[in-house]
């Protein structure tokens, strides 16, 4: 009867008003979240990992996670540290294979380099995506000279690494990750897909077990089990 009182008590408690607004947001998200997992789950995206290139993880895990991501992208740095996070707490749980699109020339020469480092080891591949995200700033600035210190850290073979980077085909398997990615609609990076939901951005690790709950609860497993030394060492987790 009298909206002015009204207004004067909202005005009398804007923090309180503000929390209750936060809080509705927040539980409107995390239901159109859940519906459009539930979509997800029901209609995964047709789209598997390239064996002849580097994977991390074992074969049996029961989540595959393919990430299409750009070496000098400030977003796909931070979602390769997630990544990091993911695989060390669910050890033998989780395998990984990073896809490429890239968004310059200079970007496209650091995927085959991670791709060539990959035919002589899989994780020292993964160590030298690692090693670029975490120097991003220093690799922009310095280029091949920056990239060459990195290579000598992981003691890669450098002859052997010559010959693969003159491979015609490691520019081939670019191209075929931007095909797949343009055919996803994948308009940015990073983005992920985890058994076959795709989640866009440098999403936290919170968001990839929500995933990762939903499909076991979905293909009757049991909840997945976080990390432990012997199943660590039994898996051949990366840590």
């Amino acid at each position: 009867e009298n909206p002015g009182l009204t207004l004067e008590v909202l005005e009398q408690h804007k923090s309180q008003v503000y929390n209750i607004a936060r809080r509705g947001a927040k539980e409107d998200q995390d239901r159109r979240w859940r519906k459009n997992l539930a979509k997800a789950l029901d209609n995964p995206l047709q789209v598997a990992p390239d064996q002849s290139r580097p994977i991390i993880g074992p074969k049996d895990a029961r989540f595959t996670v393919i990430e299409y991501s750009d070496f000098m992208c400030g977003a796909c740095a931070l979602g390769s540290e997630n990544m990091n996070k993911l695989v060390k707490k669910y050890p033998g749980q989780v395998r990984l294979q990073l896809k490429h699109n890239p968004s310059d020339d200079f970007s496209r020469q650091l995927s085959k380099y991670y791709e060539a480092v990959g035919r002589q080891d899989a994780h020292k591949a993964w160590r030298f995506a690692s090693e670029i995200y975490g120097r991003q700033e220093e690799v922009a600035r310095r280029k091949l000279e920056a990239v060459q210190e990195i290579l000598a850290e992981l003691k890669v073979d450098q002859a052997k690494l010559s010959r693969d980077l003159a491979d015609k085909s490691l520019e081939q398997y670019i191209k075929d990750d931007e095909k797949e990615a343009d055919r996803l609609k994948f308009q940015s990076t990073p983005t992920f897909v985890i058994n076959g939901v795709a989640i866009t951005g440098a999403a936290p690790v919170k968001i990839f077990e929500q995933v990762m709950s939903q499909w076991s609860a979905r293909h009757g497993q049991n909840k997945t089990k976080t990390s432990g030394k012997a199943q660590a060492k039994k898996k051949g987790g990366v840590q």
